[in-house]
């Protein structure tokens, strides 16, 4: 689909048709969308025509402010935001990618015709249009569609972006965003529109430095007799909420109401919000705060833990397979997402919540995601940044858990070298001392063997990642570490440790 032939179809009769065409094809996978775009455009026409496009669209959100301040919906609103949004999110993902492909794209993009859209002015005004649609629950579309327009047009579209910098800047010191974000959070029942408001706030703690205090410093007072229509998820009591308590109200709510989580509905997004808070919670080093819990495991509704929601999140059972395979599949992949995101967060736990873990019969969960991701990776030959995002994690969480807890090491040791080979392995190494270049006993299809096989991974992290975690399983043994993945296999980090028999120049 030529887009920059049709953006002059934004406008009239046909906008609907256009927001309806272009949301359909950007819905589509990141590889399909790629391969669909077509790069060579006269950029000076394109700009013209945005420049038309963008103008117009921000005079109707202006009108659209003054309708909303007088306590009205102006005629269009929805259809005007929803265009506003859609432009934005179109230069972000076809725009750039095609000036980039054309050699044209410049460090900064000062000038753009759509920036208009992204001033201070025309946050404000669609900050208002978001409130005034809250309210009440008046319009939850249009909510949800200006809270995507404020994503996209803060959203830092290339290293030392001002603009998003100077807009998230206005939304935090001079509207209060953060705080705007909880009040319209414990109005609104839409778990679309309360994931749309977390990506936010994720995205502007990632591009922003100073958004993270901002945002653990908002709160908000909350009491349920005074509202009619409270959220799903607010308190039950009266109370002060901060951005860290609602989150938390918002995973348990995803996990505890029906249907089960996640449900077979591609439409329910609670498994995409709980993916979205722990992301956040990552950005913000929220895992810091993860330690042994002084308590036994509970489900706390008026005061759930990011400890035990983690607990609750790891033990999340993979559906079985039957004649709806597609369907499995899809609940599949979203709880694993969850359980990825969860482990993420452990990276910057404390190391005794791997000792609480294994106290609590819980460590296994953890072992069957690190099984999970390894075959996935070795079996599909992998190699891509998502590997490494997916991968990389388990493998530094199980490798600080095992330094820290012998209980630990000796737990992930005996699942990745099973008691029932040991025996063999020992009389091996008997038979075989001066034989070290091959791995005395790594069957290609077993865990150990593919871990070996990750040794030798195209991705550095991957490789040095696999190896630090065999090393800690060898107990920092170089004799045990070499037998079990062969000298090759062994030089890079037995050099890197001083410990190795033969020196590799640098």
């Amino acid at each position: 689909m030529d887009f920059p032939a049709r953006i002059g179809f934004i406008e009239g009769d046909q906008r609907d048709s256009w927001n309806d065409d272009i949301e359909e094809f950007l819905g589509k996978p990141q590889s399909l969308l790629q391969d669909s775009i077509s790069v060579e455009f006269d950029d000076a026409a394109l700009q013209s025509s945005m420049e038309t496009v963008a103008l117009d669209i921000e005079k109707r959100v202006r009108t659209a402010f003054r309708y909303c301040e007088a306590g009205e919906c102006g005629p269009n609103t929805g259809s005007v935001i929803r265009t506003g949004k859609n432009l934005l999110r179109w230069y972000i993902q076809i725009y750039l990618e095609q000036l980039q492909v054309q050699r044209q794209r410049h460090k900064s993009q000062a000038g753009c015709k759509v920036d208009v859209l992204r001033s201070s002015e025309t946050l404000s005004s669609v900050i208002l249009i978001l409130k005034w649609s809250v309210e009440g629950r008046r319009n939850p579309k249009l909510a949800h569609d200006a809270s995507l327009f404020i994503f996209y047009a803060t959203y830092s579209q290339f290293p030392g972006d001002k603009l998003a910098s100077n807009g998230i800047d206005h939304l935090i010191s001079h509207l209060e965003f953060p705080k705007e974000c909880l009040e319209i959070m414990m109005k609104t029942n839409s778990v679309q529109l309360a994931l749309t408001l977390v990506r936010n706030l994720h995205s502007m703690i990632v591009s922003f430095p100073t958004a993270r205090t901002s945002i653990l410093d908002a709160k908000i007072g909350c009491d349920p007799s005074m509202d009619t229509q409270p959220a799903p998820w607010a308190p039950r009591e009266t109370t002060t909420v901060n951005f860290s308590q609602l989150c938390l109200a918002l995973i348990q709510w995803s996990l505890d109401v029906s249907p089960s989580f996640p449900s077979k509905n591609i439409e329910d997004k609670r498994a995409q919000l709980v993916i979205e808070i722990l992301n956040c919670f990552y950005a913000m080093r929220k895992g810091e705060e993860l330690v042994e819990p002084t308590s036994g495991f509970t489900r706390n509704i008026d005061n759930p833990t990011l400890e035990h929601l983690i607990v609750r999140i790891l033990q999340l059972e993979f559906p079985t397979r039957n004649n709806a395979e597609k369907v499995d599949e899809s609940i599949s992949k979203r709880i694993e997402q969850c359980k990825l995101s969860a482990v993420s967060l452990l990276m910057d736990s404390d190391v005794s919540f791997g000792k609480y873990l294994i106290e609590n019969g819980l460590f296994d969960k953890l072992l069957l995601i690190f099984k999970r991701q390894v075959d996935d990776i070795v079996d599909n030959t992998k190699v891509d940044s998502t590997a490494t995002a997916t991968l990389v994690p388990i493998l530094v969480v199980l490798n600080r858990f095992s330094m820290a807890n012998s209980v630990v090491q000796q737990k992930v040791k005996a699942f990745v070298f099973p008691t029932e080979t040991e025996k063999k392995f020992q009389q091996s190494i008997k038979e075989k001392r001066k034989t070290k270049m091959s791995p005395l006993d790594a069957p290609k299809d077993t865990l150990r063997g593919k871990l070996v096989v990750l040794l030798s991974w195209v991705d550095g992290y991957i490789k040095r990642c696999s190896a630090e975690l065999m090393w800690t399983l060898c107990d920092s043994d170089s004799s045990e570490f070499t037998f079990r993945v062969g000298l090759g296999n062994a030089l890079p980090l037995l050099n890197s440790k001083g410990l190795s028999p033969i020196h590799i120049p640098s």
